[in-house]
């Protein structure tokens, strides 16, 4: 017997259970598009002007040349799992019935809500974590797989739009409370390397109180030797997890400063630390057609993800799949900097 009795209800109250911070997709990639095949075409913004280096595409994409534009083709990343329907009895064995929204379900068909919602969950993570992968190292290791194996997604970024500061160049020192610390400064330097000028910076909440301790962060007013050059959020919602710190005013470049605090399941932070990433709310987050059977065939409908329901008898099998296909497309390279500041 059936659980889902009408997918879009289902896909519906799966939304409403799981909760994960999302803010940065909804800060630098706004623009969300859906596709029906499972390649995913954009174009590579050219910016006239003199030649820089980029990453290569090579062995990640099919790259050709149109109307003078770089015409990228490439497979978003594959997510796909599942839940069986003998999991989901034990579930609704082990918990019972419970209320669930305005009225009450049976408890079979919650555990299997409950169950997607998992799944629904753990896409949602990884989404997040190859969204802060690609703004930091401008690629997604293992984005997807060919018949030569996995390959990762590189993204058209120029080379010099990143740097790791080790302590090693003059004006390269790690962040501290030290008078050689100068955040700001090693910002400011960022912006100007950009040929796309940024309207924000991201760090981690570990990172970020690094820099507000640098003594180069000028907070009080009317200092007329040393004028003030960060004006600190004071409405920050002490449980958020994706929020403003401030802003920062330093030689001309004026910034808003976001911090990530989120931890994986690991423990480990979304947003590594010592990373500070400049970028503005240019990239795309494209999800590839998700394939699901009807009527005997095979097609793939256009949604950022979906449950199908799976019975077969021979083998027997009973399963809820819930498949998506995300993929953060950083089409101007030229508007993102990556900086690394090593302890």
């Amino acid at each position: 017997m059936a659980l889902i009795k009408d997918r879009k209800d289902f896909v519906r109250g799966v939304s409403v259970i799981v909760e994960i911070d999302m803010g940065i997709q909804a800060l630098a990639f706004p623009s969300v598009k859906l596709h029906k095949t499972k390649t995913i075409e954009y174009d590579v913004a050219v910016i006239e002007g003199t030649t820089v280096a980029y990453n290569s595409f090579a062995k990640t994409s099919n790259t050709t040349i149109k109307d003078g534009k770089s015409i990228v083709t490439i497979s978003a990343v594959n997510l796909n799992d599942s839940i069986s329907k003998d999991a989901i009895e034990a579930d609704a064995i082990k918990f019972g019935q419970n209320e669930y929204g305005e009225g009450e379900i049976d408890a079979e068909t919650e555990s299997a809500l409950n169950g997607v919602g998992r799944l629904r969950l753990n896409h949602l993570a990884t989404s997040k974590a190859i969204i802060y992968e690609s703004i930091t190292t401008h690629q997604i290791k293992d984005g997807y797989e060919t018949v030569n194996g996995l390959q990762d997604i590189v993204f058209a970024v120029p080379s010099s739009n990143k740097i790791v500061f080790d302590g090693s160049t003059e004006g390269q020192k790690y962040w501290s409370s030290s008078t050689d610390s100068k955040p700001f400064d090693n910002i400011v330097a960022g912006y100007n390397q950009m040929r796309v000028k940024p309207s924000f910076a991201i760090m981690n909440d570990v990172t970020f109180g690094r820099m507000v301790a640098s003594a180069q962060i000028v907070g009080t007013q009317f200092n007329q030797s040393k004028p003030q050059n960060w004006y600190l959020n004071t409405d920050i919602n002490p449980t958020a997890q994706f929020y403003r710190g401030g802003r920062m005013v330093h030689n001309g470049v004026v910034l808003d400063i976001y911090v990530e605090r989120q931890r994986k399941a690991d423990g480990n932070p979304y947003m590594p630390t010592e990373y500070v990433v400049l970028s503005s709310p240019i990239g795309e987050m494209n999800f590839g057609g998700i394939p699901i059977v009807d009527n005997g065939g095979i097609r793939n409908i256009v949604a950022e993800w979906d449950v199908q329901e799976v019975i077969t008898f021979n083998p027997p099998l009973h399963e809820l799949v819930v498949r998506t296909a995300p993929l953060p497309t950083l089409k101007n390279g030229e508007g993102y900097y990556s900086m690394r500041i090593e302890s």
